[in-house]
């Protein structure tokens, strides 16, 4: 991974000004470094400039055929702003950017919702499943999620998702993507792009030694746990725990397995 994206991603967690179209554009640039931005964001300006109905932004998506990825959901490819304008396929959170975007720049107010499994998007006071591109109510998303989940979960459902919340939520799902592909080398990009945001995140560390530990290097894997401890004593007990525990399973090899 280039330092310089690196550098980018610190330089839009710290500039008030970016938005979720410049966090979905820097996940794109992790998928495809060759990636034409001004061609890109054409693009969706095209998309703003052709909208035949700009008070419902999301049906004037829909008629043109932007929808879920129901075929290949789990595809990485669903995360990329360039393949989305291509396929009009996606997940919801690749959706939800476009329709905030799309929806801000015909002057509405629109703003990503951080629901758990499924982003979503408010368009003034209309709640959005970005997925099906349909409008949505709160009681429904709620009773998607079944009653598997406890209602102090829940509490947050419905909170605004800031830029760098989309950007970082982003990279979550690709980093999952490659572990469960077994592309350690890549999930821990992603976990380092993460950690250019929060740099003293403990969780973030501990993810970091599991990814180094999967890749056979001991040494830099002790040295995450051993910060996420550092970070985390005194504060969360659970993670000190959590990561004291890992050092004891890494033994004391700080070498390179083979």
């Amino acid at each position: 991974m280039h330092d310089a994206l690196l550098d980018d991603v610190r330089r839009f967690s710290n500039d008030p000004e970016a938005d979720e179209l410049a966090a979905a554009l820097l996940v794109n640039r992790v998928l495809d470094d060759s990636l034409d931005l001004n061609a890109v964001k054409h693009r969706v300006q095209c998309l703003v400039d052709d909208c035949s109905n700009p008070e419902q932004p999301w049906m004037y998506l829909a008629e043109l055929g932007f929808a879920g990825n129901r075929a290949s959901y789990d595809s990485v490819d669903n995360s990329r702003l360039d393949w989305l304008l291509e396929q009009r396929r996606g997940i919801p959170i690749s959706l939800g950017v476009l329709l905030i975007h799309v929806a801000r720049s015909l002057g509405l107010t629109a703003v990503g919702i951080n629901f758990p499994g499924h982003f979503l998007v408010r368009v003034g006071s209309q709640l959005v499943d970005p997925f099906r591109m349909i409008e949505t109510s709160e009681r429904e998303c709620l009773a998607d999620l079944g009653d598997g989940n406890h209602p102090a979960a829940l509490v947050d459902a419905f909170r605004e998702a800031s830029p760098i919340t989309v950007l970082v939520r982003m990279l979550s799902n690709l980093k999952y993507q490659f572990a469960r592909r077994g592309e350690w080398h890549r999930s821990l990009d992603m976990v380092d792009l993460q950690l250019a945001v929060d740099p003293d995140n403990a969780h973030l560390l501990i993810e970091r030694g599991e990814m180094w530990w999967r890749l056979g290097a001991i040494g830099s894997a002790r040295e995450a746990l051993q910060r996420a401890i550092s970070l985390a004593r005194g504060s969360d007990a659970e993670i000190v725990t959590l990561a004291e525990r890992r050092l004891v399973e890494l033994g004391s090899d700080e070498g390179l397995l083979h």
